[in-house]
């Protein structure tokens, strides 16, 4: 069922850092392989830092960073790296979880207004690349 979300010609998956989460799934989730050949990716780090380009004057390119200066609040990282793998998952693991899979929507669309203002206007469409396409596929260091 996740590779027909995933690689539905519809579907745009959103990432931030999500070469590290592949890493993770490749090494603990073998059978998940269809990641590698998503249609419609969208890396919101790499968009942060084109409608940004001097991001490390900001602060660098972290999720909470980049949360911080997009919509002015700060984004708790407590439970990133707790226990993932103890079940079942406390109350403040699943909060956690779901805010930083939502967070990528606010943020993209502020992103892409404030793109649309940049002088070399960087669009979402711009950024959008297929994980198929093998100058796209991501680089996964399974050491």
């Amino acid at each position: 069922m996740l590779s027909a979300i995933f690689q539905h010609s519809n579907t745009t998956v959103l990432g931030f850092g999500f070469t590290s989460d592949i890493a993770v799934f490749n090494k603990y989730c073998s059978n998940m392989k269809f990641l590698d050949y998503v249609p419609k990716f969208l890396e919101i780090q790499d968009f942060y830092k084109k409608v940004y380009p001097d991001f490390a004057e900001r602060g660098g390119s972290s999720l909470a960073t980049v949360c911080e200066n997009m919509i002015g609040k700060k984004l708790c990282k407590n439970e990133q790296m707790s226990n993932w793998e103890r079940r079942p998952l406390r109350f403040s693991q699943e909060h956690y979880g779901a805010l930083d899979a939502y967070i990528l929507t606010i943020v993209i669309e502020k992103l892409e207004q404030e793109g649309s203002k940049v002088k070399n206007k960087v669009k979402v469409t711009d950024i959008v690349k297929s994980l198929g396409e093998e100058k796209n596929r991501l680089k996964v260091d399974n050491s």
